[in-house]
């Protein structure tokens, strides 16, 4: 049998789990930067696309005013009379 005691891990150093704590704090920034980013491009997307609506939404009318001219009583219309 054997009499050792069970071993434990070795310890972490101090500076080691500083660093891991800074890498992953680091992760963390990044992680909120890039969910920010991706919502924001979404909600000025959104925006844009209410204004562009909007925009497309005015009808554009062109009138035309008729105009008097003296031609006399003919008519011309397509097409052959027999």
């Amino acid at each position: 049998m054997n009499n050792h005691a069970p071993q434990r891990p070795p310890r972490l150093s101090a500076a080691f789990r500083i660093g891991i704590t800074v890498v992953l704090a680091i992760m963390a920034v990044v992680l909120c930067f890039v969910v920010y980013a991706g919502i924001e491009s979404r909600v000025r997307a959104e925006a844009d696309l209410k204004q562009t609506t909007l925009d497309a939404a005015i009808p554009t009318v062109a009138v035309t005013h008729p105009k008097l001219e003296t031609r006399g009583d003919e008519i011309a219309l397509p097409g052959n009379v027999q």
